[in-house]
């Protein structure tokens, strides 16, 4: 073979190989963003029920703990995706959601929907977070119902992101807490030798606010010594009681501190849950130091501190929230929460007694209870029910709550809120 031959055989090879990776390689980067302008399917976003930004700040991290807005392990987080149908046809696809941890896959869901032409649907997951901290992504994809092709995927701008704290973290912000108070009580000016020490409460906290029976919460405490003197062998106890009976306590704990310095803090922490016999209704903890009062102190009236009210209950009410609004032709959600009840139904009424059957209908209705903590009406079954409760009595807001029933006919009622619908229709 001579050297034309050679040039035009070499030539030939190159085209040929440039030309079959274009058409390997081009097309499936750009198989997503096709699939997704085709099908008219777009998922619109993604919202979290709780989130906080991750910070390195020990201050920051440690109030995040008690903080009730930012997830913690063992909780619940409620996961919202929104997907939009842009095609003149209704679609039946699967949902896909998927919950990764440094990068590897902690949960995935694939549900079944039908989303309507040219409408927002949105569905609601549940995920409880496991005992691993870290950064955990959120992500949902939208698959053919038959074949299961990826028609269309969240972006970088919907997806989002939530923050655990690690033990490790947890216990570095607490030490460097310490190592900033202890140097800031170190650099106080010295009070005189005969000033005595002075013992109050500088926190109380209690996490969460609404309690079910047999569920336990969390109480942190700070002690502090704004007086001039060491105090040893501080006793304190921790009490609760109904607010309703202030004079009824309750001890929770009865404990010492060995030693306590001038401007230095002792921190506590209690877990606790409430008899199982104890009343339904609202509780406040108590916390005293000294209370045989055995220390000289410059002033006796600050050893006692009340948390905020704490709500004891068999049924915690989670969606939607109190004075919610409805869209007349949106989703209709429900969700609540007990440890001791396993079916239930909901009530909804135009009062918040009950106790005119006439005022008020159940779901579902007749003898029928769910054994599910959630409930979502039939399509078009609570506004026809609701509107006309509230255009007979003329009213803007219907009450709901829900009952609980155990095996041996055992009731129980939640707390009762309200909700109120708009109508899709402008009324003349």
């Amino acid at each position: 073979m001579d050297i034309k031959e050679r040039m035009r055989y070499f030539n030939f090879s190159n085209w040929l190989l440039i030309i079959v990776g274009t058409i390997l390689i081009v097309p499936w980067f750009s198989l997503v963003s096709f699939a997704q302008a085709t099908s008219g399917l777009e998922v619109t976003s993604i919202v979290l029920s709780k989130n906080c930004v991750e910070t390195k700040d020990p201050a920051l991290q440690t109030q995040a703990i008690d903080n009730p807005e930012c997830p913690m392990a063992g909780d619940t987080q409620l996961i919202q995706v929104s997907v939009e149908n842009q095609s003149f046809t209704s679609r039946k696809v699967r949902i896909s959601l998927e919950i990764k941890l440094d990068g590897k896959r902690q949960k995935l869901y694939r549900e079944t929907h039908l989303i309507p032409s040219s409408e927002e649907y949105k569905i609601l997951y549940s995920y409880n977070i496991p005992e691993k901290g870290g950064e955990y992504h959120v992500s949902a994809r939208i698959l053919d119902a038959n074949s299961n092709q990826m028609l269309a995927k969240s972006s970088t701008g919907v997806n989002r992101v939530f923050y655990i704290l690690r033990q490790s973290e947890i216990e570095l912000a607490e030490s460097r807490i310490e190592e900033q108070a202890t140097e800031t009580a170190r650099l106080i000016p010295k009070k005189l030798e005969f000033d005595p020490p002075d013992l109050r409460w500088e926190n109380l906290h209690v996490v969460p606010k609404h309690v079910l029976r047999g569920e336990k919460f969390r109480i942190r405490l700070d002690l502090i010594n704004v007086g001039g003197d060491i105090v040893r062998s501080i006793k304190y106890q921790i009490d609760f009681y109904n607010v309703r009976l202030p004079r009824r306590r309750t001890a929770i704990a009865a404990q010492k501190v060995d030693v306590l310095a001038p401007g230095e803090t002792a921190t506590r922490e209690f877990e606790y849950s409430f008899p199982d016999d104890q009343l339904l209704g609202e509780y406040q903890i108590m916390a005293s130091v000294d209370p045989a009062n055995l220390i000289s102190e410059i002033k006796e009236t600050n050893n006692q501190k009340t948390s905020d009210i704490i709500r004891l209950s068999d049924i915690k009410l989670l969606i939607p929230s109190d004075g919610f609004q409805f869209e007349e032709t949106g989703l209709f959600l429900f969700q609540w929460d007990s440890l001791l009840f396993r079916e239930f139904k909901l009530q909804i009424g135009i009062n918040d007694k009950f106790n005119d059957t006439a005022t008020y209908f159940d779901l579902p209705q007749g003898e029928r209870w769910i054994a599910d903590k959630e409930l979502v009406p039939l399509s078009g079954e609570l506004p026809t029910l609701a509107q006309g409760l509230m255009k007979t009595y003329k009213k803007s807001i219907v009450y709901w709550r829900v009952i609980g029933r155990k095996s041996d006919g055992q009731q129980s009622t939640s707390d009762t809120r309200t909700f109120s619908i708009k109508s899709s229709t402008p009324e003349t």
